[in-house]
């Protein structure tokens, strides 16, 4: 703008206010993630293994194949008018069989051979465990309405735990069930696989032991503890539990012994069922380790008696402590369980 002399200029100022910027959207607050579920605990494949028959059908395949063929490869006269093309096809069907035969069969005889070596094994350690003649003991009685055995007049086998601890420094307790091959010594290790192929003194076998679950202590103080033993064929270690969805053998079954270097207990079962794997982690889960309050695990319990296949008058409230030996149904998919509240006992022979 030119300004010249003796003019008036106008300048003209405008105040103009800025348009005030939107305000930036506020960040949506994040939601808040649900609660996870409990995650599900693995349960042990506490099952017997189902080669021995896979072995078995193999073997008898190889050795009635091989002695139809060779029946009919050898027929009088028919053998010396093949070919060389056809005799090397006869001998590698027949080298065939015979090799089959040879490794089906060693794996049979390592199979029954665990079994034999498991079974002696366990029986070397009756030497270390004194078990006393019971009188009048309700496993023996045939009326279930019988007044039961006074926990007083009970004589807990006397267990020598210093020197099985010599050669299976895991062993925790002994359980047994009177007048049953169930009676022997249970282990604990950091988790829930090595005793299932392993005997108590650390010898490999598919028989495995007895054993706690790796979160449960040692000296059975938890409200629940769990013990898991493999349903073997032979029957072996806790192949009698499946036993006890008949309410006949529970009646006279109804007590476990376990005796601990620190103390005995009678384990009065109070209910035993079939449970599925996939129930791990649940609030109703049988394998449940902890619990928020005594109502909580109150509530639990009473579902764990209303389960039982079995009819049992053992009550049980929340100043009980349970042991739960567990175990795999017939074919291996699902568990059976039985549960027993822990009476102290105190006169050990």
């Amino acid at each position: 703008m030119e300004i010249k002399a003796d003019q008036t200029s106008t300048v003209q100022f405008f105040n103009e206010k800025p348009e005030k910027p939107d305000n930036p959207k506020n960040p949506e607050k994040p939601s808040v993630p649900s609660n996870p579920s409990t995650p599900q605990k693995p349960v042990p494949q506490t099952g017997d293994d189902p080669y021995i028959f896979l072995y078995g059908g193999l073997l008898a395949a190889a050795l009635i194949g091989g002695s139809v063929f060779a029946v009919y490869y050898f027929k009088k006269g028919k053998y010396s008018r093949t070919s060389q093309k056809r005799t090397a096809v006869g001998a590698s069907v027949l080298s065939l069989c015979a090799l089959v035969a040879l490794g089906s069969g060693f794996l049979v005889f390592r199979d029954l051979n665990q079994y034999a070596e498991s079974k002696d094994a366990y029986r070397d350690l009756a030497g270390y465990v004194e078990v006393p003649e019971q009188t009048d003991s309700p496993e023996q009685a045939t009326d279930p309405t019988e007044t039961k055995q006074d926990d007083a007049d009970i004589v807990l086998p006397s267990v020598d735990f210093e020197a099985l601890r010599e050669n299976g420094p895991d062993i925790i307790g002994w359980l047994s069930l009177p007048d049953t091959v169930l009676n022997y010594p249970v282990t604990q290790t950091d988790n829930n696989e090595y005793y299932l192929n392993h005997l108590y003194d650390g010898t490999y076998n598919k028989v495995g032991c007895l054993f706690a679950d790796y979160e449960n202590r040692a000296d059975f103080s938890d409200r629940n503890t769990i013990i898991y033993g493999h349903n073997m064929r032979d029957g072996s270690m806790f192949a009698l539990l499946n036993r006890y969805d008949e309410q006949s053998y529970f009646d006279t079954h109804r007590q476990m012994y376990l005796v601990t270097p620190k103390g005995g207990y009678v384990m009065e079962i109070f209910a035993a069922f079939a449970a599925k794997p996939e129930e791990s982690g649940s609030e109703t889960s049988p394998w449940q380790l902890s619990w928020k309050d005594d109502g909580a695990y109150t509530t639990w319990l009473t579902a764990m008696k209303e389960r039982s296949a079995v009819e049992s008058d053992v009550t049980v409230t929340c100043s009980d402590k349970v042991l739960t030996p567990s175990t795999c149904t017939p074919g291996g998919t699902g568990r059976f369980l039985v549960m027993g509240k822990l009476v102290k006992v105190d006169n050990e022979i």
